[in-house]
Formats: structure tokens, sequence, C-alpha cells
């Protein structure tokens, strides 16, 4: 039906005929329907007469009622396209005022007294990625309605600082595979992303990843039969072309997938708007905690020498 309407408004001749047609077919008839033989003496209509009629008829009902359709069925997009923006909102709003509330209280009273290194002391961006981290679990189950325990979220990091890849942070996620069978694994979706073949790994439905050898599954994937989702995401950082930070960002459902492999609007609204408001602030904490983690180094160094 929304493609039949989107065909007649997207086409103004068409558009044009159906709009107008039948008030000029009733127009005829009533002026000058005698003298070309659409009615007889009686302005009774002819049968020729009377298809017409009803097909006009018709065709207006129809018109005026896929208009309707149309306009009810993009109010209810708007409203949830607005519902997912307070979502999203609401969720990233309750860390920043969490953030927000703790350099308030250093000001109100840790100010009062000597900090050697207040940066350190006020600054939690592991705290702050975890919060996100639940949030983004949140908004997740409103716009699915899966389950938030069957919604698992997990960041594997590298600072260029270390040797070794560790888990920043892991939500619902009980894989039993250590974070070496992840990225020595060319089988997993991180290492797809790690060896730079791609920076996004997405499969609405991960048994066809598992197929194509780009998804590991874990202990929860073989108990719930190995339906679900796999959503990976690079999120490193970078500066002056050189990777500071390599994070992958993860998020998997298990036994209901996040979307179906067609569901276009679906998928849109996880990679165009849900993912990059969570993403780009999980980028700053790792920004600061990269800082963070580089001057303690540098304190620990100092005090050595």
């Amino acid at each position: 039906m929304n493609k039949l309407y989107k065909f007649t408004t997207e086409h103004w001749i068409v558009n044009t005929f159906i709009c107008s047609f039948p008030v000029i077919w009733f127009t005829i008839v009533q002026t000058v329907g005698k003298q070309i033989n659409l009615v007889d003496e009686d302005g009774k209509l002819y049968t020729f007469s009377l298809v017409i009629f009803w097909f006009c008829v018709g065709l207006s009902i129809i018109y005026y009622g896929l208009t309707s359709w149309s306009n009810s069925n993009n109010n209810r997009k708007q409203t949830k396209s607005r519902q997912l923006l307070e979502d999203i909102l609401s969720s990233t709003n309750q860390i920043c005022a969490k953030k927000l509330q703790r350099f308030s209280s250093y000001i109100r009273g840790d100010s009062k007294k000597y900090i050697e290194n207040p940066f350190i002391e006020i600054t939690k961006p592991k705290e702050q990625i975890i919060g996100l981290m639940d949030e983004l679990n949140v908004c997740l189950h409103k716009i699915t309605g899966i389950r938030r325990e069957n919604i698992g979220i997990s960041i594997i990091y590298r600072y260029d600082c270390d040797k070794k890849w560790d888990w920043y942070h892991k939500t619902n996620i009980s894989s039993g595979l250590s974070i070496n069978d992840i990225v020595d694994n060319e089988n997993s979706a991180a290492r797809q992303i790690i060896d730079g073949k791609t920076n996004i790994v997405f499969y609405p439905n991960k048994t066809i990843g598992i197929k194509e050898d780009r998804y590991l599954p874990d202990i929860k994937d073989k108990n719930t039969s190995c339906s679900g989702s796999i959503l990976c995401k690079d999120i490193s950082i970078v500066s002056d072309n050189a990777k500071n930070v390599r994070a992958v960002l993860s998020v998997t459902s298990y036994g209901t997938q996040l979307c179906e492999e067609d569901d276009k609007v679906t998928q849109k609204k996880l990679l165009d708007f849900i993912l990059p408001s969570f993403e780009t602030r999980i980028k700053i904490e790792l920004c600061l905690d990269y800082i963070r983690t580089k001057h303690v180094n540098s304190m620990k160094l100092k005090k050595i020498s």
C-alpha cells in the first residue's frame, strides 16, 4: 500500500488525474450529460455512465483511504523516531549528569584542600564507560524488546604503550573465551577489525557469520542454538595516522535477533543513530583513560629514577 501511495505522489500527472477526474466527470454529467448521451431524458445514468460513476467513487475512496493510511503511518514513524531520540538523550544525559555531579562535588569540597593531581582524582573514565555500556544496553532493550540479560556488550582494547590486548569491560557475557582466543583467532569478528579488513562487522543473524568464518560462538551461543545478532565496531583513537588506542566495541544478542536481515529501518537506527551516540562518548572516555594511564606511568618512572 505504501508503495502504491508513494507512486501516486511521486508522479504528478497520476496524482492530478486521480484528484481531478472525479470532479471533472461529475461536472460533465451535470452540465452536458443529456447532450452527449450520458444520461437519459429522466436524468438517469446510462450503463456506461453508471460504470464510470462508480469507478470515480471507488477511485476517490481508495485514494483518500491511502492518503489517510499513509499519514497515520508517517505519524507513527515520527513518534517512534522522537521516542528513539528521547531514549538516547535520556541514557547519555544520565551519564553526563553523574560526571557533572562528581566535578561539582570536587568544586564544593575537595577544592578547599590541596590535591596534587586533581585530574587523576576526579576523572573516572572506566566508571563512565561502564555506565555508558549499561545505558546502551537499556537503550537497545527499549528499541528491540530483548531482555537486558540477553544483550551482551564488551570492549577490548590495547594502548600503544602496552604489548597485549585486554578486556576493558564486558557485561552479560560469559564467553568462556580468553582475550587471546578472540584476538588471535582469524574467525572472530573482532579479528576482522583488528586486521583492518573492515571497521564494522554486523550480522543480524549470527549463524551466517559463523558459516562465513567471521564470528566465534561462545558458551551462551551454544546454549541458545547460536541464534541472535552480532555487531562489532572499530572505536580506535587515531592521532597523526597512528592508533594510540586500539579498541573494538561488540554488541551481541542471545536467543533473539536485534533485527531481521531485511529490516533496513531498524538497521539504520542501530548503525546511524544509536551506536554513534554512544561511540563518541566512549571514545572521549578512552582518550581520558589513555592520558591518565600515560601520566600515571610517567609519574612512576620519575619516582623510580
